[in-house]
């Protein structure tokens, strides 16, 4: 592993490690930390001891090719802003319907649509 100061503009610290582990980990003591770590497909993993990772006094923005959707959030902060959908666990997801503006359905794990949101007034 290494660590360098970077010449790529808009980097700061760079931390190197090719292998399964984090590359970067911030402890608050020897057993609560925060792991780190950017995988060979170039995800990045977040792992806490304590299973949580909080956002405070922020939002979360979700959005593809970095560009996010032109919205203001009713408050400043406590919301997950989703550009596409949202999957869960058990395979279910909420997405806008395909070729609508202003419909959102919630799909079933195969991927039927079980419930239909019309935004227009």
């Amino acid at each position: 592993m290494w660590v360098s100061v970077p010449t790529v503009p808009n980097s700061r610290l760079a931390v190197f490690e090719t292998v399964a582990d984090a590359q970067f980990s911030l402890l608050y003591d020897a057993t609560r930390f925060a792991d780190f770590q950017v995988d060979s497909a170039g995800s990045l993993l977040i792992t806490s001891s304590g299973n949580d990772v909080y956002l405070t006094d922020d939002n979360l923005w979700v959005c593809e090719s970095g560009s996010c959707p032109n919205i203001t959030a009713s408050s400043t902060a406590g919301y997950a802003i989703v550009e596409n959908g949202v999957y869960f666990g058990n395979g279910m997801k909420i997405d806008q319907i395909t070729g609508t503006t202003t419909e959102l359905g919630v799909y079933n794990a195969s991927g039927s649509v079980i419930m239909i949101f019309d935004g227009v007034d």
